[in-house]
């Protein structure tokens, strides 16, 4: 088995998610949730969308800057499921009006609490959850309270910050 092949499939098989451009280039970083609070703490690049946007033209933003700056695959994931009960088939029918932040006077944290207010019926929000920033109702949460708090740190024991 060639070393790198077999260098990946260590890597797969300990837990690691692995991100590479091209076969030169591998970087790997376990994604926890430690990891996913620290992107979340991040400083926020500049964000600025006028009008109506549709949520996932943010999140990719918010995603790919969070990546580049961990070196982790860090995702948003839709909980599809809940998100079909209330009558969302695609994140792409969820729309924030008029997001904008000048570069580095919030967290990505601060940004996504203040986007996901703005979503009702339902009221939305993200949670990290088995390595992804996993975007569901606050119903959900209630129904579901081994998940971690929306929008925070990972324990659901302490009272959550409600975005």
């Amino acid at each position: 088995m060639p070393l790198r092949l077999l260098l990946v499939s260590c890597l797969l098989l300990s837990g690691r998610i692995a991100v590479a451009s091209n076969t030169a280039e591998l970087r790997t970083r376990l994604v926890t949730l430690k990891v996913l609070d620290a992107a979340l703490d991040l400083p926020c690049p500049e964000v600025d969308f006028p009008g109506d946007v549709p949520l996932p033209d943010i999140l990719d933003l918010l995603q790919r800057h969070m990546s580049d700056e961990t070196g982790a695959a860090i995702i948003f994931h839709a909980d599809l499921v809940e998100l079909e009960l209330e009558g969302i088939n695609s994140l792409d029918q969820v729309t924030v009006k008029d997001v904008r932040s000048p570069a580095g006077t919030q967290s990505v944290r601060q940004v996504l609490k203040l986007m996901f207010e703005q979503t009702e019926e339902p009221a939305l929000t993200f949670v990290p959850y088995q390595g992804r920033l996993v975007v569901t109702t606050l119903a959900r949460l209630k129904i579901r309270p081994v998940w971690a708090k929306p929008g925070s740190t990972f324990s659901a024991t302490t009272s959550p910050d409600v975005v």
